[in-house]
């Protein structure tokens, strides 16, 4: 069974997202006292947002396919007869 698409996971990208867009600037353009701790932590947090964010997507394009592949239920015992003879 699929994991069913929730409307956290894409703020929760976004967050990541900021966050490790922040953090690796940080370190990069920052003292280099602190950079060796925060270039690595801003680029995991920034792979995990889009992780994050693919599985989301890759959720919500999973969840309409099902919706739109799903079967239409029977109406009554006779409805799946075919009418030509």
């Amino acid at each position: 069974m699929r994991k069913v698409y929730t409307a956290i996971e894409p703020v929760l990208s976004l967050m990541l997202i900021v966050l490790g867009t922040f953090m690796f600037e940080s370190g990069y353009f920052g003292s280099p006292r602190y950079s060796f701790i925060l270039l690595p932590v801003g680029a995991v947090f920034l792979v995990s947002g889009f992780v994050v964010l693919a599985y989301a997507i890759r959720s919500r394009v999973w969840r309409r396919r099902m919706l739109r592949d799903r079967s239409i239920p029977s109406r009554g015992p006779l409805s799946g007869l075919s009418h030509h003879s």
